[in-house]
Order: structure tokens, then C-alpha cells, then sequence
């Protein structure tokens, strides 16, 4: 890893120019040598419309329904690649600042390659509020499964029904509900589990 990082760091000093997508990332760039006029910050984007199509009242619902309405609730959604992003820092921060602030709640979702060594690292860090619990999903009605129809050559996303016991397309608020437990001092009983939410996809 810190080869890796030493010679990223290397073409960064030589290239013309270099993109980053955080603030803190471009100062770190800087701290290296980069001259602050060939780093380029462009942040990462947000699709309005998605984010305007959660139902209205479904944040609050969620956060009394599950015990978080006084609570405050931070919030990670990305890959879990240990390679991209340092989310075992953010597990071992919130760790630390759970010892000081006991009502804090992290949740974290995603997926990635070092799924595995996240679920242990919280196993490591038992008794300092943190649990892991690993959702699944199933086929949801989103962007990315349209996107996955068009890859296999089928015509709609639909085609994915055939598949589900359920004889539907799973909706983004189910899958909310269901993270919103895991995340609950409830779904603390299932540290350590994947949580199929597929609706009993079968493959």
C-alpha cells in the first residue's frame, strides 16, 4: 500500500495537471509539492431528481419508527474499498467518539472487496457501539437496474421479476426501512450477519 502511495504521489508531482474530488485531497496534493494552479477540485456530483423522489416525511418516519428522532445519525454511502477510501479510519474514529457521545449512530453502506475485513474490524471493536451488519439487496427500482437490463440486452428492468418470488420489483423505500432497522439499537442482534433483502431472489 505505501509503494502504491508513494508513486501515485510521484506522478502527481509530474503530471500537468490532476483532478481531485475532496478539498482535503487537493491540500494533501499541495502538502506534497503539486502547485495549487494544476489541481483542478471538481466535486462530486448529485442527481437532484433522485434525490427529490424520496417520498416526502420517509426520513423523519424512519428515524422515529427505529428510535432516532433525538439522535444524531451520520451517514456513509459508497464503496468499501480499503484501496479508495479509508472507511476503516471513519469505523475507528466513530468508535472513539462514541466513547464520548454514547447517543452517535454511523451507518455505513456499501459494498466493495473489503466487505469481509470491515465485518471483522467491527467484530474487534465489540463494546464501543459499533456493529456490522451487511445488507443484500434484491432487484430495486433504480437507475443502476435499468442500467444492469440494458448490459444483459434486456428490454426493461422488469424482466428481472421472473426471478422474485415476489413477482415484483423491490422498492428503494424497502431497502430503506430495512437498513433503517439494521442501524436501530434493535438491529444490533444481528452483528456480524448479511441480510438478504432480495424478496427471496432466487438468481
Amino acid at each position: 500500500m505505501r509503494v502504491v502511495a508513494r508513486t501515485e504521489d510521484s506522478f502527481a508531482r509530474r503530471v500537468r495537471a490532476v483532478t481531485t474530488n475532496t478539498s482535503f485531497t487537493a491540500q494533501r496534493l499541495q502538502s506534497i509539492g503539486v502547485p495549487r494552479e494544476r489541481i483542478l477540485l471538481v466535486p462530486n456530483g448529485v442527481e437532484r431528481d433522485r434525490v427529490r423522489s424520496v417520498p416526502a416525511g420517509l426520513p423523519r418516519r424512519l428515524r422515529e419508527r427505529h428510535g432516532f428522532s433525538n439522535t444524531p445519525l451520520l451517514a456513509y454511502v459508497g464503496s468499501l474499498s480499503l484501496a479508495n477510501h479509508c472507511v476503516d479510519l471513519m469505523l475507528r474514529a466513530f468508535a472513539a467518539a462514541h466513547q464520548e457521545r454514547p447517543d452517535l449512530r454511523l451507518a455505513l453502506v456499501g459494498g466493495g472487496e473489503d466487505m469481509e475485513k470491515m465485518r471483522r474490524l467491527a467484530a474487534d471493536l465489540v463494546g464501543t457501539g459499533v456493529t456490522a451488519v451487511a445488507v443484500s439487496p434484491g432487484s430495486t427500482d433504480t437507475q443502476m437496474l435499468q442500467a444492469t437490463a440494458d448490459i444483459y440486452g434486456l428490454q426493461t428492468a422488469d424482466s428481472f421479476i421472473a426471478s422474485s418470488p415476489l413477482r415484483r420489483i423491490l422498492k428503494p423505500e424497502e431497502l430503506a426501512e430495512t437498513i433503517s432497522f439494521c442501524c436501530s439499537r434493535t438491529g444490533a442482534v444481528l452483528n456480524g450477519s448479511v441480510v438478504s433483502a432480495s424478496g427471496g431472489f432466487v438468481g
